[in-house]
């Protein structure tokens, strides 16, 4: 008999701020719980969630949990230098996050930590890789009937700031989601993504400003 593993997720609130901006909010198992439903019914890939606790500590102060099968064979897409042709999986991860976003939802924390990946071999003679995804941390999305052009750029923007791969694997993710989208203007749409990933990572390029290695201003 296969064993089955599980994963249990404890919502930690780091810090003070942090404490206090979920002090009279629904918990946020709770909340995830019910987003990874919703987003599974839109045939979005994320985990099996099994169960979700919370337990009263004092008063408001609560902690909670949510349990969900353990993707032992998956990796983080942030372990990019694990993949062995990122170029396919940028394409593939294009594919996926432009269903999500024609679907109308914003992930609001979309970067490459909360994207778990699985390569997929197929074939006897020439093997070939597919891959496969699941979106984990989904406490943060929202629904839209058509999504705003500034949530979607947000999205793009906070995965291309934790994306650390040549610049082919990325420019091969946008012109596979602007085909998938129907989006004409990808060089305008490059600016905006870049400029937008300035402002998210802030911190992380004030020292030494954008890396024009991973960055380039080109023109497509």
């Amino acid at each position: 008999m296969k064993q089955c593993l599980y994963f249990a997720k404890q919502y930690y609130r780091r810090n003070v701020r942090n404490r206090l901006t979920y002090l009279f909010q629904t918990n946020r198992a709770k909340t995830e719980c019910h987003n990874i439903s919703r987003l599974a019914c839109k045939g979005i890939p994320v985990p099996k969630v099994l169960a979700y606790a919370e337990r009263r500590i004092f008063g408001w102060w609560m902690e909670s949990y949510l349990v969900f099968n353990y993707y032992d064979d998956y990796v983080s897409l942030r372990n990019s230098c694990d993949i062995a042709d990122p170029i396919s999986c940028a394409r593939k991860l294009a594919n996926e996050v432009a269903r999500m976003h024609d679907r109308g939802i914003y992930y609001g924390d979309l970067h490459a930590g909360n994207v778990l990946v699985k390569p997929i071999v197929s074939g006897r003679q020439t093997a070939s890789v597919d891959y496969r995804f699941v979106f984990v941390d989904v406490d943060k999305i929202k629904d839209f009937e058509h999504l705003p052009k500034d949530q979607w750029i947000d999205d793009l923007a906070r995965l291309n700031g934790f994306i650390e791969t040549d610049i082919a694997a990325r420019l091969n993710f946008l012109t596979t989601y602007c085909r998938n989208r129907r989006l004409p203007d990808i060089r305008t749409l490059y600016k905006l993504i870049n400029i937008r990933t300035e402002e998210l990572w802030a911190s992380r390029f004030k020292k030494n400003g954008v890396d024009e290695r991973k960055y380039p201003k080109i023109d497509l």
